[in-house]
């Protein structure tokens, strides 16, 4: 038998239900101040506790789940001799379950699910979402066993439809709204393309919650659930023509605005949309060499052309006039410029490529770019640089079996004096640093140029790497994990330096300091040779901070006119 209340409580744990019961032992505790005893468990003290937790933000469910736990360990500790008697819990109200809908509900549900715009496939959504929210009314059926149902499975002349081996003998407005259906002859009997016939459908849940803020029904009623509780027989109830106005505005708060117009697109072939051009024919010729993120820019950017469509997008969509709109109306929903030529970057690259595949027949001609401020590249100062180094060299513990303070201190040194991607410095061997010329070697494939280049190491940065064993290892600096925690690790020594610690902060600043300063020593020409740009314009643009260049300003050699004394 445990010897003590917490001993009691670790064994209980480990045959029960483990987490709740720790979680009402952690609560006992905070009420009391202490550890918990065997005398505490008694009417009075459990009694306060459940209703400061009622009292609380807490669901009643949650309050529940802790109430059980509570008089299981009163329950095992009376049989184990602990506790003379059980202590009577006090009732806590039951979680009511999803309420079912009203006539004038489904009326209203209904007849806002026959004015949504838009298509599923082929299927316009004001014939599809009547024939969702029948079939869910009819056979109580789960949704994802509906939107597996074949087509053939329904047999309208005799009005059954057949789900998971049962025959449910279906209500004449649920016939009616199937046919409404069927009639344009697709595979499945509810089509739903966008979440690739598979759970969780997301944005099919999204649409149906916005047809029940505009029948003006509970945001928390979950309508699929709320139509399998309700009686069968309510469907004979619905009023087919109820007068229905659509609300104004959104159930939620969303990251880009409803489209205010759809596009009704005829059904096309697989092969004209968006998606399957970019996966079988551009993917697979233009970005042979390109980082797998490209490919995920691009899908990222087809969809959110689709979700404005509100129709998966076709290369019929490929208009100057639809390419504008859509780029106002990412506009109106907060993006930046710089993400708006992004897109246009992309669809722009699509546009031209099904030109020279012969898919489309003209070119984009009026799809302007829109205006970037232009911001002044900001590097760090030596002063904030020896704070960074001074940070690093606090680092505790080791990094592939190399002290963090020597790793850390040696990267950022060879950072500075080569002025190279962070992701080109991961990928540098040993064998490419030369010790007795002091020189590093960075290939070709490891730089975004194509370019090899040779940088001559400080004596400094030479000594540091030294001192970590370098000829015992293969990497020059291995890291076991992944880019994010390098980049969170850095940003801690930045956030220890007292240093701005934002995305634009991290790694390349260190590029923008390397070459800014070399510039400040030698000319603008050499920081380009070195940072290994085909263009002076991107060296002057993006990394040399004019702060730290010796550059003539106006205010130092113009004459200035006297300042005379201003008489009273």
């Amino acid at each position: 038998m445990p010897a003590s209340f917490p001993r009691f409580i670790a064994s209980l744990g480990q045959h029960g239900d483990g987490r709740n019961t720790f979680a009402a032992v952690s609560h006992l505790r905070q009420m009391l101040g202490r550890e918990p005893r065997f005398s505490d468990l008694n009417e009075r003290k459990l009694s306060r506790l459940l209703c400061e937790l009622s009292a609380s933000d807490r669901k009643s469910r949650t309050v529940l789940r802790y109430q059980k736990a509570l008089m299981a360990i009163c329950v095992a500790a009376h049989k184990a001799g602990r506790i003379k008697r059980l202590p009577e819990l006090p009732v806590i109200p039951q979680p009511t379950a999803t309420e079912s809908l009203t006539s004038e509900q489904l009326s209203l549900l209904f007849a806002a699910a026959r004015h949504t715009k838009g298509y599923s496939g082929s299927v316009p959504l004001s014939a599809f979402l009547p024939a969702l929210f029948a079939l869910t009314l009819d056979t109580s059926a789960s949704l994802n066993t509906l939107m597996r149902a074949e087509q053939d499975r329904f047999d309208g002349r005799l009005g059954v439809l057949k789900l998971d081996g049962q025959t449910h003998r279906l209500q004449p407005n649920t016939i009616e709204a199937l046919k409404a259906v069927v009639r344009f002859r697709e595979d499945r009997l509810l089509p739903w393309p966008f979440d690739g016939q598979r759970p969780p459908y997301s944005r099919l849940y999204r649409t149906i919650r916005e047809v029940a803020h505009q029948a003006d029904i509970g945001r928390r009623v979950q309508i699929i659930r709320a139509l399998r509780r309700t009686d069968a027989v309510a469907i004979q109830q619905i009023d087919q023509f109820v007068q229905f106005t659509p609300r104004s505005g959104s159930s939620r708060r969303r990251s880009t605005p409803r489209p205010q117009r759809y596009y009704r697109l005829q059904p096309l072939s697989d092969e004209r949309t968006l998606m399957n051009v970019f996966s079988r024919s551009f993917e697979r010729l233009q970005l042979v060499d390109a980082a797998e993120a490209s490919a995920e820019k691009y899908k990222c950017v087809i969809n959110r052309f689709s979700w404005y469509l509100a129709s998966e997008a076709t290369l019929e969509n490929l208009t100057d006039d639809t390419l504008q709109e859509f780029f106002a109306w990412l506009k109106a929903a907060g993006r930046s410029n710089a993400t708006i030529n992004g897109y246009r970057a992309c669809l722009l690259a699509l546009w031209r490529h099904a030109w020279r595949k012969r898919m489309l027949d003209e070119l984009p001609h009026d799809v302007p770019k829109l205006r970037e401020p232009k911001r002044l590249p900001k590097a760090w100062s030596l002063t904030e640089f020896e704070r960074i180094l001074t940070a690093a060299g606090k680092q505790p513990g080791e990094v592939a079996g190399i002290s963090s303070s020597q790793w850390w201190r040696s990267l950022l040194l060879v950072a500075f004096d080569t002025g190279l991607r962070i992701s080109a410095l991961l990928q540098t061997r040993v064998a490419d640093l030369d010790v007795e010329a002091g020189v590093l070697f960075i290939a070709a494939e490891h730089q975004k140029q194509d370019a090899d280049q040779v940088f001559a190491l400080h004596a400094d940065t030479r000594s540091l790497i030294a001192l970590t064993a370098p000829f015992d290892r293969e990497w020059l600096f291995p890291w076991p994990h992944g880019m994010r925690e390098l980049r969170e690790c850095y940003r801690e020594i930045l956030k220890t330096s007292g240093l701005p610690h934002g995305k634009k902060d991290l790694f390349h600043k260190l590029r923008r300091t390397s070459g800014t300063y070399l510039a400040r020593a030698t000319d603008a020409a050499t920081a380009q040779s070195h940072l290994g740009h085909s263009s002076m314009a991107v060296t002057a643009r993006s990394y040399l901070d004019p702060r730290m260049l010796n550059r003539v300003q106006a205010a130092m050699v113009m004459e200035r006119p006297r300042l005379l004394e201003a008489t009273p």
